[in-house]
């Protein structure tokens, strides 16, 4: 490691546009195809400017290892089979962003041709946020439904060892502004794994409704967290969420279920075997855009008419969205994770000078999710 870097504060603020470039530039040096690895750092940075650190720039060490290390197939040749308004592909391995962008791409067009489209992968690897996509979606003006299942993190609501993974659920929903605001995107798990991990690195505790360790009981630290499993959403109603998608996503593409998904962080020259499900729905073939538009203000109205501290709306994704707009130049990074980044340049042979270039000074403490 560069020993004359920059002494950095707690949070050091970074431009945006840089970073970005330097994220595209380690993936290509582990072997990430140029398109593949543009897609993928803005997908990383997509969360990290959104305040969602769970699935930012934490993901980068895990994405690039497995490039590297042959777990993600840099060299895909993705089949597909479509019967009516229903495409199932076999993404052969690809890094998570090209297999889920393939999903979106092939559900908004069978979504124009037939009013709702469909999507089912199997053999893709992480997909990093599902907002990224289902945005994507609502910002062409259809409703968006994505899921997918994940490696074993999660307990079930009886205890034991992890049995399912944190099987995300993502929905969004367009708005006569084309921007997509209104994203619900969230784990079946009480949190994402990528929240005990970043406690772990700011050596911070956890409630202890997050998560159980080894012997199957509630812990606040988060080390001993990693080493048991994550407590499911809402006791049995997460865990049966996490049950259907798992059922969905991999039993209609013919994927890998629960404990045959390989593992994101270890056994990185596998590939992970991910199920992911794309549903796209054009609402002028239901009540029309402008009706479901108005759904969506009528029922923003009615929260702010019942109250709360704060005038500021509270529905799914507007936070995120008002977060990356006040991030959308400049974004902090904690320092511990900027440590992570500078030994992943040196493992990569990426000179640290090109991440330490962007820094600036330090700001108060990311959202984090």
């Amino acid at each position: 490691m560069d020993e004359t870097a920059p002494q950095l504060s707690s949070h050091p603020v970074f431009d945006v546009a840089r970073l970005t470039d330097w994220v595209e530039g380690l993936l290509c040096a582990a072997g990430t195809p140029p398109g593949d690895a543009t897609l993928t750092a803005e997908l990383l940075m997509f969360s990290q400017v959104r305040g969602v650190v769970s699935h930012g720039l934490s993901l980068l060490e895990p994405y690039a290892r497995r490039s590297r290390d042959g777990g993600t197939n840099c060299a895909p040749r993705p089949r597909s089979t479509v019967h009516g308004a229903v495409c199932v592909i076999d993404a052969d391995d690809a890094i998570g962003s090209v297999c889920a962008m393939q999903a979106v791409e092939s559900a908004t067009e069978l979504a124009r041709a037939y009013g709702i489209g469909l999507a089912a992968v199997r053999n893709a690897n992480h997909v990093g946020a599902l907002a990224f996509y289902v945005q994507r979606l609502a910002q062409d003006g259809l409703v968006a439904i994505m899921a997918s299942n994940a490696d074993p993190s999660m307990t079930s609501p009886r205890g034991g060892s992890p049995v399912l993974g944190s099987n995300p659920l993502a929905i969004a929903v367009p708005d006569p502004q084309g921007r997509g605001r209104i994203v619900l995107d969230m784990a079946t798990t009480a949190v994402a794994h990528g929240r005990i991990v970043a406690a772990l690195r700011q050596d911070q505790s956890i409630p202890e409704d997050w998560a159980v360790d080894a012997d199957g009981l509630p812990t606040t630290e988060p080390a001993a967290a990693m080493k048991g499993a994550l407590l499911p959403a809402a006791g049995y109603k997460g865990f049966g969420l996490a049950f259907m998608i798992d059922v969905l996503a991999a039993g209609l593409s013919q994927g890998r279920i629960g404990r045959d998904v390989v593992p994101l962080k270890t056994s990185t020259d596998q590939p992970q075997g991910v199920s992911v499900l794309v549903i796209a729905i054009d609402p002028e073939a239901c009540s029309g855009s402008g009706y479901l538009s108005g759904v969506v203000d009528a029922l923003e109205d009615q929260i702010a008419v019942g109250g709360g501290e704060s005038p500021l709306s509270v529905a799914p994704g507007v936070p995120e969205a008002r977060r990356a707009a006040q991030n959308e130049r400049q974004v902090a990074v904690d320092a511990p994770l900027v440590d992570e980044l500078l030994k992943l340049a040196e493992e990569f042979g990426v000179p640290a000078s090109l991440l330490l270039d962007g820094v600036d000074s330090g700001i108060p403490d990311p959202v984090s999710r």
